[in-house]
């Protein structure tokens, strides 16, 4: 319920923050049958490179989904590890979709 909660609010304030970045951590073909609007695709075990080469702050806002909550999980710890400062594991897409606080596509 905490992560629903968090992703309304993340989705009503958005326009507010100037560096925030939706993370889909689920496969490309996961991606590809439904996101959240202007999510970056990606995968949880590549996500550490792929933030660096993104050139995404160490401090930037970095909202993490998947389809369960395991892999986000997985990925917000990479990211921490990392040095990463600002990072919000919001768990599964079916359950943010269910809210209807985020644009899909």
């Amino acid at each position: 319920m905490r992560k629903l909660l968090l992703a309304a609010i993340a989705s009503a304030i958005l326009p507010l923050w100037a560096e925030t970045v939706w993370v889909d951590v689920r496969t490309p073909q996961e991606y590809s049958e439904g996101h959240i609007a202007g999510a970056a695709n990606m995968p949880h075990h590549e996500i550490v490179e792929l933030v660096k080469k993104a050139g995404y702050a160490k401090d930037d806002r970095i909202l993490l989904y998947c389809r369960s909550g395991n892999r986000s999980a997985k990925a917000k710890a990479a990211l921490v590890e990392a040095g990463y400062t600002n990072v919000q594991d919001l768990g599964g897409f079916a359950d943010l979709e269910k809210t209807g606080a985020v644009k899909t596509e």
